[in-house]
């Protein structure tokens, strides 16, 4: 923790005589499971590791107009100029974009990308995507994808389906009031909802309307994401992480994130690390570091 702090009061003091201009902000984050892409300014910068071969690291850095990237598993796509592209793994044909009209949001699951245009929801890659009228509803604003199923939510409403093969449905909670965040993750069968109620998350294993694996002083997090095992949570100036493999009704344990954050405001978990976005630009833990060991912030995001 002290080489944490002192980590940090040399960025607050680089800030400061820099009158906190000379990082770009992050605009959006998005995690898979061996890599991490964030958005800021006119690009998008993607690292992490080569599944194919772990000793190698990588990184990717382009230009574009107003991103927003989605991370699945393996692959990215991105949305820019109401047009979509995608790279990396296409097992299953999941970067090989259909024609889209107007698409103006976008997921990216284990094997599978969907999009929402003026059509409504389009998926394409594994068996996924031939599912997509399951998905359609009136005024769709939020769409996520994850480990075997994708799911569409308006404001008021949310609808699931899951891969051929898989034989129960997959579950929707009770909505209370309007929807206001909906999360996934490409390597995990649970979802995450923020409504009136605050959080609440449910996976195809378990049952409908019962809120549970979300500790009642988290649910009012300001962000939360999920990865294969584990769930982390912005509180109170605090990243807050803890099992979400446990199906329970009880109140999971919370392990605390021993790193000093400047203003939380986004998240975004993969099974090798935890990236928070705060005042100073965006700041990430390997998986292998809770504890506050092993700080790495990606330089082409520190204030210069």
């Amino acid at each position: 923790m002290k080489n944490t702090f002192h980590f940090y009061l040399l960025l607050v003091a680089s800030c400061l005589l820099q009158a906190c201009g000379g990082h770009e902000q992050t605009n959006d984050l998005s995690a898979g499971w061996d890599r991490i892409c964030a958005s800021h300014g006119e690009s998008i910068s993607c690292w992490g590791y080569d599944k194919d071969n772990p000793e190698q690291s990588y990184f990717f850095k382009q230009e574009f107009s107003e991103p927003v990237v989605a991370v699945g598993s393996s692959h990215h796509c991105v949305l820019t100029n109401r047009e979509v592209s995608c790279w990396g793994d296409n097992n299953s044909s999941q970067t090989d974009v259909p024609h889209l009209s107007n698409p103006y949001a976008l997921a990216a699951g284990h094997e599978s990308s969907c999009a929402l245009d003026d059509t409504g929801v389009v998926c394409w890659g594994d068996e996924i995507a031939g599912q997509s009228e399951a998905l359609q509803l009136s005024s769709p604003r939020y769409l996520v994808a994850g480990l075997n199923h994708v799911c569409a939510a308006s404001e008021t409403r949310i609808k699931c389906t899951q891969k051929r093969g898989i034989a129960r449905d997959y579950p929707v909670p009770k909505i209370s009031g309007a929807i206001r965040a909906l999360v996934a993750s490409p390597e995990s069968s649970r979802i995450c909802l923020q409504d009136g109620n605050g959080w609440q998350c449910w996976s195809d294993q378990t049952t409908p309307n019962i809120p549970y694996g979300v500790p009642g002083n988290i649910r009012d997090a300001l962000d939360l994401d999920i990865s294969m095992k584990e769930t982390c949570a912005i509180v109170d100036q605090e990243i807050k992480c803890w099992n979400s493999e446990a199906v329970s009704d009880e109140a999971p344990e919370v392990e605390t994130l021993d790193v000093f954050f400047l203003n939380p405001s986004r998240l975004a978990l993969s099974p090798h690390e935890v990236c928070v976005t705060d005042d100073l630009g965006l700041v990430c833990v390997g998986r292998t570091a809770f504890g506050g060991r092993n700080v790495n912030v990606p330089g082409y995001l520190l204030p210069e």
